[in-house]
């Protein structure tokens, strides 16, 4: 019953939830390409004459930075979720349904929402660094 509340709840507010798909992808895909570039295992083939050492700590810096930012932009999406869930929950709580319940179907919702974001953003985040490989190889054979 619970997963038919959640999933109807869901339908009916596809507008605020595309809000947060749509940030929360573009916040997983910026952190996993980043953490892909300045990971060990990258070895982008562009010759000997550049130095990734100077790159890889610039890139931990910019990472550290990135990560604070997200933070804040997630912490203010599901703020601005939780505001537009108020009624919702009013009028929930008037019905009779337990605070708890209340919470665990947010909650359900939201990692629904979340796991969708997630596996969008890591196939966007993966795709531009198979995609600039592609392209160098393309660019050498013209």
């Amino acid at each position: 019953m619970y997963a038919k509340l959640v999933l109807r709840n869901a339908k009916r507010s596809v507008k605020d939830y595309l809000v947060y798909i749509v940030t929360m992808t573009i916040c997983v895909m910026l952190f996993y390409s980043f953490l892909s570039i300045s990971s060990n295992y990258y070895q982008p083939d562009i010759g000997s004459e550049y130095n990734f050492t100077v790159l890889g700590d610039g890139m931990k810096v910019a990472i550290c930075a990135i990560t604070l930012f997200l933070l804040f932009l997630i912490r203010f999406v599901n703020n601005y979720m939780l505001r537009r869930k108020q009624k919702e929950f009013a009028v929930q709580s008037i019905m009779g349904m337990e605070q708890k319940t209340i919470g665990r179907l947010f909650f359900a919702e939201t990692f629904v929402m979340g796991m969708i974001s997630i596996a969008i953003g890591i196939l966007l985040g993966v795709f531009p660094i198979y995609y600039g490989n592609a392209a160098d190889f393309l660019w050498k054979k013209i």
